[in-house]
Order: structure tokens, then C-alpha cells, then sequence
């Protein structure tokens, strides 16, 4: 394991744990093993914790001004030699790391390797096939590329196609996807624009009072509810 690229799973997450338990369900399944998943977490009354030391998880006590100034904290914190931004709300198939990374070690000439169809659903229903326009989220980036570019620091909505304007980019274009994207899961999107759909599970009793700060332990076995949409 010590000699294959790290690679750093990256989620930005904001008052949604029922997702972000599914986002660490698909981490763990990952058949690649050399991995941390970084969450970061700007809701200052809810502290995430998880006992595994792949798994780091900053708690801030402020909220960031934009997903783009969000994403641009998680550039200083990742390890990894290749970076796979996520968001909680969609899923990873197991595969998905071995899948662009061996792609991508492969054809090192390019910064960002990503699937060229996903698929696509809304508040879990009604799943397609689509043609990926902006690949950002899941893709495979090298660290370099991550490290150098600057996502807008104001921009809370296409920061991403900002971010990736000035990259080498190959899909993978075989037929197949590691990449489910879903909408409409709970009001709050991580992109802060207000969605319609309810939650996954309900989110009272997700854990424990202690002053102001409401402690959740993770608990990635809650996503077997939903495994129905996982491959």
C-alpha cells in the first residue's frame, strides 16, 4: 500500500449528516486503499467526530462566505497526491478511486481525469444516464493542478467551472460511470442554494447536547437504508 498514490477524498459539508454518513459509507467501500477522506465542516454548533485515522474531520467555528473560499481551505489541508472533490450528496461507487486513478497514473499529461456519463437522479427517483459538461466533482486531480489554482472567492454557485478553466482534462469515455449525482435530498444544498425534498432519515437524535455544540458521531451502517441506490 505504501507505494501507491494517496488520494484524498474531499468534502465540503454543511448541516446535512444524514448525508455525510452515505458520503463515508462510499469512502470506506473504496477497493483503493490508500485513502484519507477530508470533511470539512463550517456549522459552528455541530461537531463531527469518527474514530478512524483515515478519516479527519476539521469542525470550524465560522461559517466560510462562499463554497469558493470553502473550497480554498480544503486545498491547504489535503495530503493527497490526487484529489477527488465530493459532495455529500451524491454517491462513489467502490470502484470509483481505482477506477480514474489507474486511468490517470496512466496518462500523467493531463490534470484532471473524470467519467464522461454519471447518472442522475432527483430526491432518489427517476435515475438516468447524462453526458457530463463541468467534470469536477468525483474527478481525479492531480495535487499539482490543486494546489496552484485558486477556486473565486466569492463564487458559492460555478466556482467549480472557474476552477477547472485552465486544466488538461480526459474522460473516460467507455460506457460506464462510478459517479451517481443526486438533487433535492434535504433543503440545504452544500452549493447553499435552497433545493426542495426532504432529508434521508429523520435528524433528531443524531447526537448529544454538550453546551451549544451538538456532538455526531458518524455512522456510516445508517447508509444501509439507502444501499438501494448503490452499485
Amino acid at each position: 500500500m505504501n507505494n501507491l498514490p494517496l488520494a484524498s477524498f474531499v468534502c465540503i459539508t454543511f448541516n446535512r449528516p444524514e448525508l455525510l454518513n452515505e458520503l463515508l459509507y462510499c469512502f470506506l467501500a473504496q477497493d483503493y486503499e490508500n485513502k484519507e477522506l477530508i470533511i470539512i465542516n463550517d456549522k459552528s454548533d455541530i461537531k463531527y467526530v469518527y474514530d478512524d485515522p483515515k478519516v479527519i474531520i476539521y469542525n470550524l467555528s465560522e461559517r466560510f462566505i462562499s463554497i469558493g473560499q470553502k473550497r480554498n481551505y480544503s486545498r491547504n489541508v489535503v495530503n493527497g497526491d490526487f484529489i477527488f472533490n465530493t459532495d455529500d450528496d451524491d454517491i462513489y461507487y467502490s470502484n470509483h478511486i481505482s477506477r480514474l486513478l489507474n486511468y490517470h497514473l496512466e496518462h500523467m499529461e493531463f490534470d484532471i481525469i473524470g467519467n464522461a456519463i454519471g447518472y442522475c437522479s432527483e430526491n432518489n427517483e427517476n435515475i438516468r444516464t447524462w453526458k457530463i459538461n463541468v467534470p469536477f466533482n468525483g474527478t481525479s486531480i492531480k495535487k499539482e493542478y490543486f494546489k496552484k489554482n485558486y477556486f473565486p472567492h466569492y463564487k458559492s454557485c460555478g466556482e467549480d467551472v472557474d476552477f477547472i478553466k485552465n486544466a488538461k482534462i480526459s474522460l473516460i469515455d467507455d460506457g460506464k460511470s462510478t459517479f451517481h449525482y443526486r438533487w433535492g435530498l434535504n433543503i440545504t444544498h452544500v452549493s447553499s442554494i435552497m433545493g426542495i425534498g426532504a432529508g434521508t432519515y429523520d435528524s433528531i437524535g443524531y447526537g448529544a447536547i454538550i453546551g451549544n455544540i451538538q456532538t455526531i458521531k458518524l455512522n456510516p451502517m445508517l447508509f444501509e437504508k439507502t444501499k438501494l441506490y448503490y452499485k
